[in-house]
């Protein structure tokens, strides 16, 4: 089975169902399976072939989940693309993956226009047309049938997402039909998704931690309510409007909505779970959400692009409390089924059960591999398993337990600390807000143990140390405490941008 199948499934089954409803807008599974056939059907007019990338530059829309689709018609890859780089960051992909058309909507127009001469078609996604390009609707309304039969298997790659590249140049992960379709057959069961929920899109679609729920979507004939961009209000005034059922955000947003002054005015009653993954969940922060959305259940996904991307699931039930705790909460799950997941030393040996080490996967969701890079790729795939650069290990009772990046490692006086333990203890004071650890040189220990955090309410810093030390062990307190004046610094993907940190810090 290939992707589009799904939305043929829907569109026989449930023709007149809502699929995608945007900006005023709603698309039945016919309308949808029907724009993306037809959008297909012009790619091929105007030379796009098999092998070939299509290139979408914008906010999320139903054009841009239509594209993640039609592509793949023709055997073709879809390149969802950061809309938050610098349009010397988006170059630099372009130019590694060399599309034969780029789509793009109204808010990245005057961008997309600079990357003409690098494409051969360019399309304005919008209801206007725009002076000077092609227009996506255009397209639709003349667009000839697409070729029969499919252009792929479903072992070929049909779409690439790429990474943040802050560890370096950003990579292309090629996942296959094989991939989303066993991810989405996974998390659905797994979060009890059914075609009675309505889902909201909120998160970036260019990142596979939303992406992918479009494609759950599909194959449970769930429609979708596609937010643009996150805005914490607009967020809770769609939920309201729309009766949204469930959706997938990252701890940050969670924060954001619990300290907007309206979140007691919005009726967000409809919603039945909420997913969260992307980064580590502070156990302040999800102690405080189960208190806010009484009757709500929490489900967390780990993983990482290159597994499609959810390797291991914390479901609703490790979410309940035992006699006031919650045992398995600071763990992310145990593995999806199909997902061999192990815990080595650097040179690839099992460690003891508890031990920590690098964690590892194989499984049916795991990437073909990254566009052009066969030596990179060779580097983490090695005797079948993805090498994903987390540190973790594993409890008695095969739940995984996460303990930072290995390249985040803090290694002071010759022992190890994994940040994620200390910002745990620091965001349980009721004052803080976030945090971030990191380890800064030091002459005497090698590196030194450091904390920024953002406040709810006035504490000082020794006051935070004091804290840590009488919860965890001395060589993680941090040394020192920062107090940011403004929120931390984000990724595009919405995580702690420790690196930039650091260079504040360090500045």
């Amino acid at each position: 089975m290939q992707l589009f199948d799904l939305i043929e499934k829907q569109a026989f089954h449930t023709p007149q169902k809502a699929a995608t409803t945007f900006e005023g807008r709603t698309h039945d599974w016919v309308t949808f399976r029907d724009r993306i056939a037809g959008l297909a059907g012009a790619l091929a007019a105007r030379g796009v072939k098999s092998g070939d990338r299509v290139a979408y530059l914008g906010l999320n829309s139903h054009w841009l989940t239509e594209t993640y689709f039609a592509p793949s018609l023709l055997g073709a890859l879809a390149v969802p693309l950061n809309n938050r780089l610098a349009p010397a960051e988006i170059e630099v992909i372009l130019d590694d993956c060399e599309p034969k058309a780029l789509i793009c909507d109204r808010h990245l127009t005057p961008m997309a226009e600079t990357f003409a001469a690098k494409v051969q078609t360019l399309i304005s996604a919008d209801w206007a047309p725009v002076k000077g390009m092609i227009s996506y609707e255009d397209l639709l309304a003349e667009a000839a049938p697409p070729p029969t039969g499919r252009g792929s298997t479903d072992q070929d790659s049909m779409i690439v997402f790429y990474t943040s590249g802050t560890t370096g140049r950003p990579k292309g992960v090629m996942l296959s039909h094989t991939n989303m379709l066993t991810n989405a057959t996974g998390t659905s069961a797994a979060y009890g998704y059914t075609d009675k929920d309505k889902l909201l899109i909120s998160g970036p679609l260019f990142h596979l931690a939303t992406g992918s729920r479009v494609f759950s979507a599909a194959l449970c004939g769930i429609p979708m309510v596609i937010q643009p961009k996150f805005d914490v209000e607009t967020l809770m005034l769609l939920i309201e409007a729309h009766g949204v059922t469930t959706t997938t955000l990252v701890p940050t947003m969670f924060q954001m909505m619990l300290d907007h002054p309206r979140f007691a005015e919005f009726d967000l009653g409809s919603l039945r779970m909420l997913s969260y993954g992307g980064s580590p969940m502070p156990l302040g922060l999800m102690e405080k959400l189960l208190e806010a959305f009484p009757g709500v259940t929490f489900s967390q996904g780990y993983g990482m692009t290159e597994v499609s991307p959810v390797m291991s699931v914390l479901p609703s039930s490790d979410h309940n409390h035992q006699d006031g705790r919650y045992p398995k909460l600071s763990s992310v799950g145990r593995p999806m089924s199909y997902c061999d997941v192990r815990i080595v030393t650097p040179n690839d040996d099992p460690v003891k059960p508890g031990e920590t080490g690098e964690i590892i996967v194989r499984g049916p969701n795991v990437m073909n591999g990254y566009w052009r890079r066969p030596e990179e790729t060779e580097a983490v795939l090695r005797d079948g398993f993805y090498h994903t650069g987390d540190a973790g290990w594993m409890d008695a009772d095969g739940y995984l337990h996460l303990a930072g990046r290995t390249k985040e490692m803090i290694i002071t006086g010759g022992e190890n600390v994994y940040p994620i333990e200390t910002e745990n203890c620091l965001s349980q004071h009721d004052a803080v807000a976030t945090a971030a650890v990191l380890g800064l040189p030091d002459p005497q220990w090698g590196e030194r143990v450091v904390a920024a955090v953002t406040l709810k309410s006035p504490v000082g810093p020794e006051d935070l140390i004091a804290h840590c030390k009488a919860r965890i062990a001395g060589y993680k307190v941090p040394k020192a405490v920062y107090i940011w004046k403004s929120d931390l610094p984000l990724t595009p993907a919405n995580k702690t941008d420790k690196t930039e940190i650091k260079r504040v810090l360090m500045s």
